[in-house]
């Protein structure tokens, strides 16, 4: 009986230390899947530009986004049955592959929001800040900041496109970065996704783990 219990107390010891690791393993995995992801989308808004006289897709065009995306609910609300996420801009340029629009950590993860903890429809967003490269022609980016210098897509949790709403915080204009230090930075770039990092595109197709620490304001500009 003593050594059965011994060995219990050994397992039960092995299992504590190998928990940590697996979840990290997982965690590596998760955001491995959610680059590709993004890395996916770079090959299609390079392939949109190629039917579109050389412009990246803008975050919406004529009401449609870039992503599916349903703003008749929430964020983090399963889209109305009769949505059609195939009228989107860049599905014919994903293959029609929904999964690519999903982090697998892709949760609404602020405190105390109705619907926290639940799968956010739409993983990531354009750069939406007024300036930014959403609906320019490349052309115009490389004789600006560069394409690798000029952020376009990130992980996101509140919608198609992320920029200052005019509302947070009080007097902030419209248009301009959102702020790292408000309240609401958990959805515009949620570091607790991968272990303290999100995954960015830039302009030019390259991806990074970025922390909203390491942003810097012409990161969001062209030029």
């Amino acid at each position: 009986m003593i050594e059965l219990l011994v060995v219990i107390a050994i397992i039960a010891i092995l299992i504590a230390l190998l928990l940590p690791a697996v979840q990290t393993v997982r965690q590596a995995a998760a955001r491995t899947q959610c680059a590709n992801n993004i890395k996916q989308f770079g090959i299609a808004v390079h392939n949109y530009s190629l039917d579109h006289d050389s412009q990246l897709p803008p975050c919406s065009l004529n009401g449609i986004y870039w992503a599916p995306f349903d703003d008749r609910v929430s964020y983090a609300t399963p889209p109305l049955p009769d949505y059609n996420p195939t009228t989107t801009l860049i599905w014919p340029y994903v293959e029609g592959n929904s999964k690519v629009f999903h982090c697998p950590n892709g949760f609404d993860m602020l405190p105390g929001s109705p619907t926290f903890g639940q799968p956010v429809q739409l993983s990531y967003a354009i750069n939406g800040v007024t300036g930014g490269p959403q609906g320019v022609s490349l052309v115009t980016i490389t004789n600006g900041n560069g394409t690798s210098q000029v952020m376009f897509i990130w992980e996101h949790c509140r919608s198609p496109g992320c920029a200052t709403n005019g509302s947070l915080p009080a007097g902030y204009p419209p248009g301009l970065p959102w702020p790292i230090n408000d309240s609401d930075v958990l959805n515009h770039y949620p570091e607790p996704r991968h272990l303290g990092v999100y995954n960015v595109l830039f302009c030019d197709g390259h991806v990074v783990s970025m922390r909203k620490d390491d942003l810097t304001t012409p990161m969001y500009y062209i030029q």
